[in-house]
C-alpha cells in the first residue's frame, strides 16, 4: 500500500506505532466539531425546523379556510382526519427544512 494513501493497513498501524483505528486515521484523529459546535449545528436545526413546521402549518390552515363553504356542513371525522393530515405534513416540512440546513452547513 502506498505512503500517500489515507487507509493504513493494520501492519503499518503496527510499525508506525499508533494505537488509532483505521476509522480515526482516516478521518486525521479527533473530533471533527468541538462540543460548542455540535450544539449549535442542533441549535440551527432546531430553529429550522420551527420555521419549517410554522410555516407549512399556516399555509396548509389559509388553504383549509379558503375551501370553507357554510352552507355545507363537514363531517367531524372529516375535521379530525384534516387536522391530522396537517399536524403530519408540517412535521415532515419541518424535518426537511432541517435537514436542508444541515446540508447547507456540511457543504461549507
Amino acid at each position: 500500500m502506498a505512503k500517500d494513501s489515507k487507509r493504513l493497513a493494520a501492519p503499518e498501524l503496527a510499525i508506525l506505532g499508533r494505537a488509532e483505528t483505521l476509522k480515526t486515521v482516516e478521518h486525521g484523529g479527533g473530533l471533527r466539531y468541538t462540543p460548542a459546535g455540535m450544539l449549535d449545528m442542533i441549535l440551527g436545526c432546531l430553529k429550522w425546523a420551527a420555521v419549517g413546521f410554522i410555516v407549512a402549518f399556516a399555509l396548509m390552515k389559509l388553504f383549509e379556510a379558503s375551501h370553507i363553504h357554510d352552507d355545507i356542513p363537514k363531517p367531524a371525522f372529516k375535521i379530525r382526519q384534516t387536522k391530522r393530515a396537517t399536524f403530519v405534513l408540517s412535521t415532515f416540512a419541518a424535518m426537511l427544512s432541517a435537514l436542508v440546513w444541515l446540508l447547507v452547513q456540511k457543504l461549507d
